[in-house]
């Protein structure tokens, strides 16, 4: 949903840490969609995609959360 609305908005890229992989394994409910497969889907965008940036802190963060 957030690489569609990157798209539609014509934003020229999108930085990210943790994987949907590591965030459905912490029980945080994803579409099982990579986002170079949105990107790739609109004809009309070809903004780049940076994954990974800072991973270990941020899947940390995700796997340390304050559950409710």
């Amino acid at each position: 949903m957030c690489m569609s609305a990157i798209a539609w908005a014509g934003i020229g890229g999108v930085v990210y840490g943790s994987s949907i992989t590591t965030l459905a394994e912490v029980g945080i409910p994803q579409i099982m969609i990579d986002a170079s497969v949105v990107r790739d889907a609109a004809p009309f965008y070809r903004g780049w995609i940076m994954g990974g940036v800072l991973r270990a802190e941020t899947d940390a963060l995700f796997r340390n959360r304050q559950r409710d």
